[in-house]
């Protein structure tokens, strides 16, 4: 049986130690652009134009811009 997180502050405290853990975060460009980050290729929620994209893949982040 799994044991599973039910505080929510706590569940993204854990999500960004992830990211922060695992994303080479100095692939992404300069200048405080907007970022959509997602957990694959659906991109779920994205905007429809002005962010770059941070995609979760099985070998890493995928970054692309535009």
């Amino acid at each position: 049986m799994y044991s599973y997180e039910h505080d929510g502050a706590e569940i993204y405290r854990q999500s960004f130690a992830t990211i922060r853990a695992e994303a080479d975060l100095s692939r992404l460009p300069a200048g405080g652009a907007r970022q959509h980050w997602a957990g694959c290729d659906r991109r779920c929620g994205r905007p429809s134009s002005g962010v770059v994209d941070v995609v979760a893949t099985p070998a890493g982040y995928r970054i692309e811009e535009g």
